[in-house]
């Protein structure tokens, strides 16, 4: 055997970013966003651009962070120095200028106009620092239909950190408030429809009478819209139609959710895309429309359909790890193993929020003598030490293969870690 030599000296490791940093870069310090990066990091950038520029219009932007997002990406390795709740409790030397400029703003928030100030509420919104934002809501004043927004933004905030009936309930309000200004914008009026619509959809608000009450609302403002006439109100449209499916999708009418998706698509392939400002509102709507369509296929029987939405997905936002995710759980359903690992190692490789998810399904593909069983459910527990299912799945294993040593180990810490859960699909990022 070749000998290999090494000295006993030893020096401390550079610090070495992870993709994470690379391909999230503007949650961590507002740095400038990869050249490829997910679609969701640009409705980022346009949140910051509205901050730095009064004159920068403020966007559409179709996502919001999960409220454990942000301990997602800093848990991961060598992040912990970004892991903080404020943007003010970034040390120093860790701040862009863009990161110390919105700093600043927070600091003279209650002096800055409501438009500057709903500007401020959108980036925070969107770095999902939802406690700093619950801290602004006595800067604003519902008698100003230009805070309403903002105080919707809040109420949100409020209703992710404390996930109790009361706060949802005022998150509710603040949006019908806006829902039913007339002062303000057909489009805002329909966002804030759209958002009740989908909250009344599914989770702990879901109702089928709310549901209809709040597609009603939808459907007069989306009326009032001219998409012929102007893209942001086609984009709206697509927005629109994607969302009520909800209600024949719910109810199980298969004709009728095929049919508003069908326009949600046609809108939304339509769109120009011939300034930055359009290419990345149309990307940050074809993502969410994809992953509905290829849901709505799947539902309805034709996993064929559903894999090819899913996979046009992974080659429009081929940076987002669950893009990967969701083809490989079709591949499953369609028993392709193989094809299925692909694309959760493809998810896996881009890091958190996705990696430990990617690898524990990636385990799925093998059989359970496999060794790739038992190295892909370590490497999801090495990705998040925090995540129970890989652990379940190897404490499963080592019963079955007779290892007392795994046993007892992955038990240990099993006991250790079941006070606090989190499903990974609330933790992470939606598009919504």
């Amino acid at each position: 055997m070749e000998t290999y030599l090494r000295t006993a000296w030893t020096q401390p490791a550079p610090w070495t970013p992870g993709i994470e940093f690379e391909l999230l870069r503007p949650y961590f310090d507002l740095g400038a966003a990869a050249i490829e990066p997910p679609s969701h990091v640009i409705g980022l950038e346009f949140a910051v651009a509205a901050v730095s520029d009064a004159d920068a219009p403020q966007l559409p932007i179709q996502h919001r962070p999960g409220p454990a997002f942000r301990t997602r990406i800093t848990a991961a390795a060598n992040m912990s120095r970004y892991a903080v709740t404020d943007p003010a409790a970034l040390p120093l030397e860790l701040r862009t200028q863009r990161w110390q400029l919105l700093c600043d703003r927070l600091a003279d928030f209650p002096r800055l106009s409501p438009p500057a100030q709903s500007a401020v509420t959108l980036l925070l919104s969107s770095l999902g620092f939802y406690e700093t934002m619950t801290e602004l809501g006595r800067h604003l004043t519902a008698d100003d239909p230009a805070c309403l927004v903002s105080l919707a933004r809040v109420a949100h905030a409020r209703s992710a950190c404390r996930r109790t009936p009361a706060a949802r309930q005022q998150s509710v309000r603040a949006l019908e408030t806006v829902e039913a200004c007339a002062d303000l914008s057909i489009r805002t009026r329909l966002a804030a429809a759209i958002t009740l619509v989908v909250l009344h959809a599914r989770g702990p608000l879901a109702s089928a009478r709310q549901l209809a009450r709040y597609c009603r609302l939808a459907d007069a403002q989306a009326e009032r819209l001219r998409p012929s006439a102007h893209w942001l109100d086609a984009l709206a449209v697509s927005t629109y139609w994607r969302a009520v499916s909800f209600e024949p999708y719910l109810a199980g009418d298969i004709e009728r959710t095929r049919e508003q998706l069908d326009r949600a698509e046609r809108h939304a392939r339509e769109l120009p895309d011939e300034t930055a400002i359009q290419h990345g509102l149309r990307w940050m709507n074809i993502h969410p429309l994809l992953e509905t369509r290829s849901i709505e296929m799947a539902w309805a029987g034709d996993l064929d359909r559903a894999v090819r939405y899913a996979d046009e997905l992974t080659r429009v936002d081929p940076m987002d790890g669950k893009t990967h995710i969701r083809l490989g759980d079709l591949y499953l359903r369609r028993h392709e193993p193989h094809a299925a690992r692909r694309a959760y190692l493809a998810a896996a490789a881009l890091g958190a929020p996705y990696a430990s998810l990617a690898w524990y399904k990636s385990a799925r593909t093998a059989e359970d003598s496999d060794i790739f069983r038992r190295l892909a459910l370590a490497c999801a527990n090495n990705e998040d030490p925090a995540a129970l299912s890989p652990l379940a799945e190897l404490l499963k294993t080592a019963r079955q293969d007779g290892d007392e040593h795994l046993r007892g180990w992955a038990a240990g810490e099993l006991d250790a870690l079941r006070d606090d859960t989190e499903s990974q699909e609330d933790s992470c990022v939606p598009n919504s």
